[in-house]
C-alpha cells in the first residue's frame, strides 16, 4: 500500500486527502478523497478513489468516481459514486 500513496505525491497536497483504510469485498483498501482540476481549464470537482489489494490474484484493483456539475451541489453525487462502488465483486 506505501507503494500506492507514494504515487499519488505528485499532486498538490491540497488536491488529495486520505481518508484512510477500510474493506471492500472482504479486502484491504485504501480510500482517497479530494479535489480534481484540468491545468489551463475552469474544470474541477471532487473524487473519490478506491485501491483495493486482491491478495489472491496479486494484483491492485483502482476503483475511481468523479464529479464534474457546475454550479450545482455535489454532495449527493459523491454519496452516489460511493455507494456504487462499495457494492464491487471482485471475480477470480
Amino acid at each position: 500500500m506505501k507503494v500506492l500513496l507514494k504515487a499519488l505525491i505528485c499532486l498538490p497536497k491540497w488536491l488529495i486527502h486520505f481518508h484512510g483504510e477500510t474493506i471492500l469485498d472482504n479486502k484491504p483498501t485504501l480510500e482517497t478523497k479530494g479535489m480534481w482540476q484540468v491545468k489551463n481549464a475552469f474544470m474541477a470537482g471532487p473524487y473519490i478513489n478506491y485501491a483495493v489489494e486482491d491478495k489472491l490474484n496479486k494484483r491492485w484493483i483502482i476503483a475511481e468516481g468523479f464529479a464534474f456539475a457546475p454550479s450545482v451541489e455535489k454532495r449527493d453525487y459523491m454519496f452516489e459514486l460511493e455507494a456504487i462502488i462499495k457494492t464491487i465483486k471482485i471475480n477470480k
